[in-house]
């Protein structure tokens, strides 16, 4: 999807959904080329096969990372943020000035249910950024937290085929994948 100046034939925002089904199967979603390097020489040779999700796009900011672990960026007390790779330039600038926890995974399977159990902020309102299928790691995320009263909202790709052509930008701007939506959205779930 991102790759997105020669269309639709070239994007693939359904690789996370199939492949995180495959058992054993590692995905990766680096945010940095520096995370992409530190991942794929931590699981170089673990006798597992691994799909890295690489983007033309990069965060501007690399993050130490390690397999199976999320990195949690911010703490706050009203909703809890869940980015996956490329986005968070987008989040961080959006959640500014909010009191939101943001919680950063480049590792989608396996799912650090750790880390979100023990940073899920009192209030069960949670908002995931997929720079994928929207919704596509709602049953990682209420797996993870079996038993609590969680409302969990996604913003990423619709389920759709895009057929327009256009810089990576411009498929944010036409599907509310923006910074601005980030915002009103996280606005509307702390009013709420």
């Amino acid at each position: 999807y991102d790759y997105a100046a020669l269309g639709c034939t070239h994007h693939c925002p359904g690789d996370v959904s199939i492949l995180q089904y495959i058992p054993g199967m590692e995905v990766y979603t680096p945010g940095t080329s520096e995370e992409f390097d530190s991942l794929f020489k931590a699981s170089y040779n673990n006798g597992r096969p691994s799909y890295f999700r690489l983007s033309e796009r990069e965060n501007s900011v690399s993050y130490a990372t390690e397999p199976g672990k999320a990195s949690v960026l911010k703490s706050g007390k009203h909703v809890t943020v869940i980015a996956f790779g490329p986005v968070i330039d987008k989040i961080m600038t959006a959640v500014e000035d909010l009191d939101v926890t943001v919680l950063y995974y480049t590792t989608v399977k396996p799912f650090d249910q750790e880390t979100l159990r023990n940073n899920l902020v009192g209030s069960g309102k949670i908002l995931m950024v997929e720079p994928f299928y929207s919704g596509t790691m709602a049953r990682e995320v209420l797996s993870a937290l079996s038993g609590k009263a969680v409302s969990v909202e996604s913003i990423g790709v619709p389920s759709k085929f895009l057929r327009k052509y256009g810089k990576a930008e411009e498929h944010d701007k036409a599907i509310g994948f923006t910074q601005e939506n980030l915002y009103k959205t996280l606005r509307r779930l702390i009013d709420a």
